[in-house]
């Protein structure tokens, strides 16, 4: 009797408790039966959202009320009846230590979705964001100090001001992320000792309005443009041939669109960008560098979003949207430039500086004296596709095309055209299997088609030995096949291990002008390497305070027989919560790289080719490198400063020139070193501000003597601000060089080669300089956006960008005018980039 009366009570009281808590979708079925008035709506998912309290709110109210609390929108279909959907809305979370129920400054916590930071901002000291809730999302809050804190579904439903408590927990150095390392969206990962970028969530950089990826890369600490064109980066004092520049796994061998001064990359589908300046994991090889992986979105499997806009360099466009029925994602980006009519002031000041010192430009007054039509282009896209719980593919793919052509105007002569076409396409598949918990499997295929060609005079129709003019042709296909297995252990230890194959068919034909009487210089290679790496890596999790990676990969390359064995190790010591000491070493192979000063036409621009290494033009380079250094994160401040070393040993370079009549290839050695320090410090929620200085020591040793380096600038520096409240955005940064070299290798075999023809000629190197004068600028970005609404469903942004406000002419260097006679050079003066305005507008829904 007592059992029954008392299962009588918990009935009782499970149908009291169950009528308190009704749900939205009750509360809505009893509004629509007491009023004239209809919804439609998904009663699973309003069945989630608990304790609505409607009452008796008239329609409008209600309708007020639903929006107001509940991340859904009511669309208004016919009089009476509405739609009810999910919809993207602004959450406001009040982060608080669950032990003393003290706020946490959220300003370095961030919000994770299916672990990748989404953007967020500080305001009133509440974390903001927004969202569109979806079931199948994982979402999770991270702050410095605590364990992540899971959000659930249903509480992201029934909440748009959150309040979450954080449980503190010892910080193991794995996990800690310097988050807005430089400003927002830009982290320092000590683990790995990459900078990560994430772009969707990147503000303004100062001298750029779309996001371009070039200008992001090259704000970071110890990375630098010394001809002063943004796709012509130096990692250390690296060249850009030696370090590895990835699109999910496709190796991009472009610089980018002009000759490496605009990025062919579209921001809007990139996802993250990480950066290796010290090295990098041995499932990477082949550069003795450093390594930009970059990371397309994939795509979505929930809703279509997209946008169009356009600056005074090009059009541009992208679609994300679901396909196969929601069960996988795409995302698509497309790029153009505009028709060759239009030339707008950044392209004209672009153009100047590609051209300068070639016989494009008017001796006198430096000005293009030439019509350039400019053509680039580039497609980008990439597939997910979630298979089964334990499975994922993923493809993606890129194309890049760039076309310049233009007539030497010569005077009482015919004019002679000249085109450069440059293009690459990639595409890469990767299949992902989680065997359990402890194992996955990555199967990854790529494969990147790269065609540079020169044309002049007749050439530009034919290649041929008999016709008039030069021309240099240069292809790489490298196809390549990797199974990688990773294995983490209870105490979070992790082993990777796996094995590359790869092979690389490289062809070059090459025509140079003869000097004098000579014949014309004639070349031409086709060669196919292969090359077998495994790799090991074990990563030693476990300890509170250590972090130790240490690896090896193992190259063979069968085209001269050549075995090469590369440690590496990374090492940790997280000394406090805001104190790290960091250190590597290892050593690397490169077998593919770009021979340095081959002259093949009269413009001064890049024209290095790609060739593999066989013991005749090019020998394999050995590098090394080393780094100590250590982070210091407090409060508003970062501090963060590298000291390093390393080498390249047996780089190619190739002597002939506009003062020779002979050619030859001849090896060097590098020897870099120098620190990078960064200071950081963000003021209030609004304003981050950051100083940078760099020092570089950077040697060649060539012939048994010593120079420095014609790219060698001792000294770097820049200051930076950016500022954002609500939708407006400004950054603006000055920055500093020395300049570049002058007495540099190049110049000392020109010197060498020109005495040994004309010893009675008069000196024509006495007055060039021994180090050209330091370069300066200043540049300002701006933007405002008009956001999107529950009303408006698209939003709009509208950007400027200065680049070199003062106008000041920096000096690059000196160089043999194109098309004078070889017994009296001339040489005339290449200028970086003047003024150049941009404007950017975007249209997104």
């Amino acid at each position: 009797m007592r059992a029954l009366l008392f299962l009588g009570a918990l009935f009782y009281a499970m149908v009291a408790v169950c009528q308190t808590h009704s749900s939205l979708s009750d509360a809505l079925t009893t509004y629509s039966t007491n009023n004239d008035t209809r919804f439609s709506f998904d009663a699973d998912l309003l069945d989630q959202i608990k304790d609505p309290a409607i009452g008796s709110l008239s329609e409008d109210s209600l309708i007020q009320f639903i929006q107001k609390e509940y991340p859904l929108a009511i669309q208004k279909i016919e009089s009476n009846y509405y739609i009810i959907t999910l919809y993207e809305s602004t959450y406001e979370i009040n982060l608080k230590d669950s032990s003393s129920q003290e706020s946490i400054i959220p300003d370095i916590s961030s919000i994770l979705v299916n672990g990748k930071a989404i953007p967020s901002k500080v305001r009133n000291g509440k974390l903001i964001f927004d969202y569109k809730p979806d079931s199948k999302d994982l979402v999770t809050i991270y702050s410095p100090g605590y364990k992540n804190q899971l959000i659930t579904f249903e509480y992201l439903i029934n909440h748009k001001r959150l309040e979450v408590l954080m449980e503190p927990t010892v910080i193991e150095l794995s996990t800690v992320i310097i988050q807005d390392f430089i400003t927002e969206g830009i982290d320092l990962n000590p683990s790995n000792q990459s900078i990560n970028i994430n772009v969707k969530s990147l503000p303004l950089l100062p001298g750029e309005t779309d996001g371009d990826l070039f200008a992001s890369l090259s704000a970071l600490p110890g990375i630098s443009t010394p001809d002063n064109r943004a796709g012509n980066l130096y990692i250390r004092g690296s060249s850009t041939d030696q370090s590895y520049v990835m699109l999910d796994n496709i190796p991009i061998y472009s610089r980018g669109h002009y000759f490496g001064t605009i990025s062919p990359y579209n921001p809007k589908i990139i996802d993250n960008v990480e950066v290796h300046r010290n090295g990098f994991h041995p499932r990477m090889g082949g550069r003795v560098g450093g390594a930009i992986e970059i990371q397309t979105d994939g795509g979505t499997n929930n809703d279509v979003s997209g946008g169009i806009g356009a600056n005074t360099l090009f059009a541009m466009g992208y679609l994300r949207t679901p396909i196969f029925n929601q069960k996988a994602g795409l995302s698509l980006g497309v790029r153009r430039s505009f028709p060759t009519s239009f030339v707008s002031p950044k392209l004209e000041a672009i153009t100047k500086m590609v051209y300068a010192g070639s016989a494009l430009v008017d001796v006198n007054t430096g000005e293009v004296i030439s019509d350039v039509d400019v053509i680039f282009e580039d497609y980008q896209a990439s597939l997910n596709i979630p298979m089964r719980p334990k499975d994922d593919l993923y493809i993606s793919t890129i194309y890049t095309r760039s076309k310049i052509a233009y007539e030497i105007i010569q005077n009482n002569n015919p004019t002679i055209p000249e085109q450069t076409t440059n293009s690459n396409l990639g595409i890469s598949a990767k299949w992902e299997h989680q065997f359990h918990d402890h194992l996955k499997s990555s199967t990854e295929l790529s494969m990147s088609s790269y065609d540079l060609q020169f044309r002049a005079n007749e050439a530009i129709n034919e290649i041929s030995n008999t016709v008039r003019g030069t021309y240099s042709i240069n292809t790489i296909l490298d196809m390549a096949l990797t199974e990688e297995l990773k294995l983490t252990t209870n105490n979070k230890n992790e082993l990777d291990f796996g094995l590359e194959y790869r092979q690389q068919n490289v062809a070059d034909k090459y025509k140079g002008a003869s000097t004098g009487n000579n014949p014309d210089y004639l070349r031409s290679s086709d060669q196919i390497a292969t090359t077998v790496s495994p790799f090991v890596s074990f990563s030693m999790n476990q300890w509170e305070k250590w972090f130790l990676q240490l690896g090896s990969r193992l190259n063979y390359y069968n085209l001269i027989n050549d075995l090469s064995f590369a440690p590496r190790l990374f090492v940790n010591w997280n000394v406090s919560n805001s104190f790290t000491l960091k250190g590597t070493t290892g050593l690397y192979y490169q077998y593919l790289s770009q021979i340095k000063g081959l002259e093949f036409s009269s413009g001064g621009f890049d024209n290095e080719v790609w060739v593999l290494a066989d013991h005749v033009y090019s020998e394999p380079i050995s590098g090394s490198q080393s780094m100590l250094g250590f982070t210091w994160s407090k409060k508003q401040w970062v501090v963060d400063l590298e000291t390093y070393y390393k080498t390249a040993n047996n780089v190619t370079y190739y002597t002939a020139n506009r003062l020779t009549d002979n050619e030859s290839f001849v090896q060097n050695d590098h020897q870099i070193q120098g620190f990078d320090l960064f200071i950081k410090k963000k003021i209030n929620e609004s304003i981050d501000a950051w100083i940078g200085y760099s020092y570089s020591d950077f040697k060649v040793f060539l012939d048994t003597a010593v120079y420095d380096s014609k790219y060698s600038q001792p000294h770097s520096g820049n200051i930076g601000l950016s500022y954002h409240q609500s939708n407006f955005k400004l950054s603006t940064g000055w920055r500093i060089a020395s300049g570049l070299n002058g007495d540099s290798p190049e110049l000392a075999y020109k010197r060498k080669n020109f005495y040994n023809g004309n010893s009675t000629a008069q000196d024509p190197f006495i007055g060039l300089d021994l180090r050209y004068p330091a370069v300066h600028f200043w540049d300002i970005s701006a933007s405002y956006q008009i956001p999107k609404t529950e009303d408006r469903k698209w939003s709009s942004t509208i950007g400027i960008s200065l680049i070199n406000v003062y106008n000041k002419e920096n000096l690059t260097d000196e160089v043999v005018r194109a098309g004078i006679d070889a017994s009296s050079p001339i040489f005339v003066d290449r200028e970086a980039i003047g003024f150049a305005p941009n404007i950017m507008i975007t249209l997104e829904w």
